[in-house]
């Protein structure tokens, strides 16, 4: 008898757990989920699949989420803890990042590497204090100093959108000598082709201006073939003349000329007897131009591809003066 009461009470407080859990999911929202054990006898540093955590969109793709870190705890089930928008320390770092020109390690830190130091889009429901409003999963971001936008793993739609615009913005430039704009780190995320200059090109070669040749400055706005190519395909283009003369893109990429082999490497690099198709140099890529100063300090010149140098017979590569083109002239 002493048994069967036993066995009757143990019966009762399983059905009183899992009525507790059920109660529980209900009103905080189960994020965990654990494989076929408990919480309360799962270790911290288990595998968690949990919505609590972040990930960057500039985070390499193999890379594994991360979670908060509050009152030197890991942060699991939203609902039992209060996040603020100071809390910005993470259990680590990211894999590998992909704003650059290679694949380069994550910047964070243990709370440093955070503009600002704080979460975006933060709320006002419970004030902590001032410059401590509560942050939503569904709405909160941190920019790190590279640019990548760190956010949980469940978002709004609204916030899918700002992640998305502000993934294509080229931010504020951190240098700017008369005209032109400089970044320390790269406009154009990782992975890409990087093209050095080519070993017989001078600096003027690798690197001059590319006239109108007589067209009044609405033509590349309204008639160029990069203009017929992007808008033809149902694009949008769009390019307004700087002060200096140059033509810069909505978001305020320089629009460059470049050898067709530059943007394609396996352009054919025979002589023909016509220009070279739109079709072939991709009109509308982004890429990077990469300088370096007298102290070797390196910047990165934001630009997109909007004509082709057809004077760069036989590499395709830089100005050497001679067309690909045999019905041109040569300018050497």
């Amino acid at each position: 008898m002493e048994n069967e009461g036993l066995e009757k009470l143990v019966d009762l407080l399983k059905k009183m757990k899992e009525k507790t859990e059920e109660l529980l999911n209900e009103q905080f929202g189960h994020v965990c989920e654990w494989d076929e054990k408990p919480p309360e006898v799962t270790v911290i540093d288990a595998p968690c699949h949990c919505g609590a955590r972040v990930i960057c969109s500039k985070a390499i793709e193999e890379t594994e989420p991360l979670h908060i870190i509050k009152e030197e705890q890991l942060v699991h089930l939203q609902g039992l803890v209060i996040l603020n928008k100071t809390d910005t320390r993470l259990d680590g770092v990211f894999s590998g990042c992909i704003a650059g020109t290679e694949k380069t390690a994550c910047t964070i830190g243990d709370g440093t590497g955070i503009v600002d130091n704080e979460w975006k889009g933060a709320g006002e429901t419970f004030d902590e204090g001032e410059g401590k409003d509560e942050i939503t999963k569904e709405n909160a971001y941190m920019i790190c100093e590279r640019g990548g936008v760190i956010h949980f793993l469940e978002i709004s739609e609204e916030l899918g959108e700002v992640i998305k615009k502000m993934d294509e913005k080229v931010r504020e430039p951190d240098l700017v000598i008369d005209w032109l704009k400089l970044y320390r780190t790269p406009t154009v995320p990782f992975p890409g082709r990087s093209v050095p200059k080519h070993k017989d090109a001078d600096n003027y070669d690798w690197g001059m201006e590319e006239e109108l040749n007589g067209k009044d400055e609405e033509w590349f706005i309204t008639e160029s073939p990069v203009y017929k190519e992007i808008t033809g395909n149902g694009g949008t283009f769009s390019a307004v003349m700087t002060e200096n003369n140059l033509y810069a893109d909505a978001e305020g990429r320089y629009w460059v000329a470049v050898g067709p082999n530059v943007i394609n490497p396996d352009h054919p690099t025979e002589k023909v007897n016509h220009s070279i198709p739109a079709e072939d140099m991709d009109y509308g890529t982004k890429l990077d131009i990469v300088v370096e100063d007298e102290n070797q300090n390196i910047y990165y010149i934001p630009a997109v591809v909007g004509d082709a140098k057809e004077h760069s017979y036989p590499d395709g590569m830089y100005q050497t003066g001679i067309p690909f083109n045999m019905e041109r002239p040569l300018f050497i």
